[in-house]
């Protein structure tokens, strides 16, 4: 892939110094020179940055993807806390007028297990299953919130972490060029305009 080709240019590189070198300086091993050694050192270090910059992109997405999920179960989560609340005020609310004739009705039962409005058996009210399953999915939001927030957590500080190795690649980078500056002035008259092509 990638660092095969920065391998194959490195090398190219390297031959185009060493024909030029070799009529000019006889005797002299050009590829352990310090200017190839830092060509060397700065096409590592930008083949990583490169590869460095993919990886952000990558993780920048799983990020933000992570943050809408946890947008959506902490929504859904004070959703069910509004039905839950609403839920118990109409629990509490009392029938006073029948819902089809309009007339007072009396809140008397003949049966305490029956509705006083219309006779039927009343729910157990020491397990209703509407307020159980309700419960249950409140919990089930409150762990997937607290597992994504963990696992944003920790995607936060590999996002730090890989833009301060960022940094470092960058600084490194720029430190390479400021050491290579001057002997590629002094190269230039010795190799010809294939290095620059391969030097971009």
């Amino acid at each position: 892939g990638l660092e095969k080709k920065v391998a194959e240019l490195l090398q190219q590189r390297a031959g185009i110094i060493q024909a030029a070198a070799a009529g000019l300086l006889p005797g002299q091993e050009v590829t352990r020179s310090v200017e190839v050694q830092l060509s060397q050192q700065r096409a590592v270090a930008v083949t990583q940055l490169e590869q460095l910059e993919v990886d952000r992109e990558k993780h920048e997405l799983r990020l933000r993807r992570y943050e809408n999920m946890l947008k959506s179960a902490t929504a859904e989560l004070e959703r069910l806390n509004r039905v839950k609340s609403v839920g118990g005020v109409f629990a509490d609310l009392q029938v006073t007028h029948c819902p089809a004739c309009d007339q007072p009705v009396s809140d008397v039962a003949p049966d305490p297990d029956t509705c006083f409005l219309c006779h039927q058996t009343l729910p157990d009210t020491t397990a209703t299953g509407e307020d159980s399953r309700l419960d249950f999915e409140l919990q089930q939001l409150r762990n997937e919130q607290e597992e994504l927030t963990g696992v944003l957590t920790k995607m936060q500080a590999g996002k730090a972490e890989l833009t301060q190795r960022y940094h470092a690649l960058r600084t490194q980078i720029d430190r390479l060029d400021r050491e290579l500056a001057p002997i590629k002035q002094k190269l230039a008259g010795l190799v010809d305009a294939r290095l620059s092509v391969l030097d971009q």
